[in-house]
C-alpha cells in the first residue's frame, strides 16, 4: 500500500548533477530465519580491496535462497569490525550462524586508497565446514550473480587472472587481477562519489518529519545518499560488470578491460533509471558522458598496472604482494578516481525522486536486470591506449536485490 506522505522537494545542483529528495522509502528487514545459534562457531577472515579498516561486517543468514543484505535483529549478534591496527587492517573474527550464509562488509576505508570501501560480499558458507572466509570484489561478483552457470562463468574469468575467488588479494595478487579489482574500485568510487556529492541538506528539517524511519533516513541524507540507496547502486554496477566479464575475453588487456567496464556502467545506469533504487526514482541523462568518464579511468589505472609490471618483469599471472606492486603508483590511481568523480559531476545529468513505498523491503526493490535487446554505450576512448567503441552488447543483470 503506497505511503502518500511527501516531504517537501529538496534539490542541489553540483556541476550538472542534482538529486531531489521527495520522501523516502519505508524499509522493513527480511530474511533471517530468528532463531538463535547454540553452535557457534569463529570464521575469520580479511576484508580486502586494499586492507580495508574499520569495516562493519555480519553474516547475512540464507533463507531459501534469499538475501537482503540488511543485517536484521537475529543477526546483530554476528556483527564485527575490521581491525584497524597496523599490519592487522581488514582482518576479522566473527561468530557465524550454523545456517548457511554469507558475510556483508560495508563502509570502512581502503588503507591503499584511503577511500571508502565498497559494500562486499563473500562467498557462501556453513559455519560447521568454513573457518577461513574472506570478502573481496573477487568473491562479490560471484556472490552477486545468481545464475549457477554465470557463478562458475565468473569463477573461470577470475582463475584465468591467475588466482581463486576466495584468495586474500591483500596478501597476493597478479598484476592482472589487481588491474581487474583497481578498475571495479574505480568505476564503483568515482560514480558512487559523483552521486553522494550531489545531495545537499534538506530544506525540510528531520524533527520535522513525524515517521521515525523516514525521520531517520532524511537526517542521512544530509551527509550524502542513504547508505541503503548507495549499497545498492554498488550492488547494482557490480553484477552488471560480473555480466561482462564473465567471458573472460581481454581482462588482461587494458583497452578491454575499461570497455567491458564501461559498458557495465551503462547498463547499470539504465538499469537503475528504469527501475529505481529502494524507492529512489533516479533520472540519468548523458549516460554516455558518464561511460566515458569511467571508460577513460578504469583504461588509464589498468594501463599503469599492466605497464608497471610488464617493465619489471613480473609475468602478469604471477602473485605479489598487493601493497608492494600498487605502491608506486597509488597517487596515479587516486588522481584517476578524482578526475573520473569531477567529470560525471560535470558532464553527468543525473537527478533522482525518492518516494515512499509502505511495501518495499530489505534491499529487494529494482536494479540490475536490464535484459533483453541491446544497449547502445557510445564510443568511448581510452587514456593512454586506444578504447576503442563500445556499443552495448545485451544486458543482463540477473537478480534485483
Amino acid at each position: 500500500m503506497k505511503n502518500t506522505s511527501k516531504i517537501k522537494t529538496l534539490s542541489h545542483k553540483s556541476k550538472g548533477i542534482s538529486i531531489s529528495l521527495l520522501s523516502l522509502t519505508l524499509m522493513a528487514g527480511c530474511g533471517s530465519d530468528g532463531g538463535g545459534d547454540d553452535n557457534v562457531k569463529k570464521v575469520s577472515g580479511v576484508v580486502a580491496q586494499g586492507k580495508v579498516s574499520g569495516a562493519k561486517v555480519f553474516a547475512d543468514n540464507l533463507v531459501q535462497g534469499s538475501q537482503d543484505y540488511v543485517m536484521d535483529d537475529s543477526e546483530s549478534g554476528t556483527e564485527t569490525t575490521t581491525s584497524t591496527e597496523q599490519g592487522s587492517e581488514g582482518k576479522f573474527e566473527i561468530n557465524a550462524p550454523s545456517s548457511v550464509y554469507s558475510l556483508i562488509s560495508s563502509e570502512g576505508t581502503d588503507s591503499l586508497t584511503n577511500e571508502e570501501a565498497m559494500q562486499m560480499v563473500s562467498s557462501e558458507g556453513i559455519a560447521s565446514t568454513e573457518a577461513i572466509m574472506n570478502i573481496t570484489p573477487l568473491t562479490t561478483l560471484v556472490a552477486l550473480t545468481v545464475d549457477p552457470t554465470d557463478k562458475e562463468a565468473i569463477k573461470k574469468s577470475i582463475e584465468s587472472l591467475g588466482m581463486s575467488v576466495d584468495d586474500d588479494i591483500s596478501e597476493g595478487i597478479t598484476p592482472a587481477a589487481a588491474a581487474f579489482v583497481q578498475g571495479i574500485q574505480t568505476a564503483v568510487v568515482a560514480l558512487t562519489k559523483a552521486l553522494n556529492a550531489s545531495v545537499s541538506t534538506p530544506n525540510e528539517q528531520p524533527q520535522s518529519v513525524k515517521n521515525e524511519t523516514q525521520r531517520n533516513i532524511l537526517a542521512a541524507t544530509s551527509g550524502g545518499l542513504p547508505t541503503s540507496v548507495k549499497n545498492q547502486i554498488q550492488r547494482v554496477i557490480l553484477r552488471q560488470i560480473a555480466m561482462q566479464t564473465k567471458d573472460g575475453i581481454g581482462l588482461t588487456d587494458p583497452a578491454t578491460l575499461a570497455n567491458k567496464i564501461g559498458q557495465a556502467v551503462y547498463n547499470a545506469l539504465v538499469s537503475i533509471t528504469t527501475e529505481g533504487v529502494n524507492g529512489a526514482k533516479i533520472n540519468i541523462s548523458n549516460l554516455v558522458a558518464i561511460q566515458n568518464s569511467i571508460t577513460m579511468a578504469v583504461q588509464a589505472v589498468a594501463t599503469q598496472i599492466i605497464n608497471m609490471a610488464i617493465q619489471n618483469g613480473t609475468p602478469l599471472t604471477n602473485k605479489v604482494v598487493e601493497g608492494t606492486l600498487l605502491a608506486s603508483i597509488l597517487e596515479a590511481i587516486k588522481a584517476e578516481v578524482s578526475s573520473a568523480t569531477t567529470s560525471i559531476e560535470e558532464n553527468g545529468g543525473i537527478t533522482s525522486e525518492i518516494t515512499s513505498s509502505s511495501s518495499s523491503s530489505g534491499g529487494s526493490t529494482s536494479g540490475g536486470s536490464t535484459s533483453g535487446g541491446s544497449t547502445s554505450g557510445g564510443s568511448t576512448s581510452g587514456g593512454s591506449t586506444s578504447g576503442g567503441s563500445t556499443s552495448g552488447g545485451s544486458t543482463s543483470g540477473g537478480s534485483t536485490s
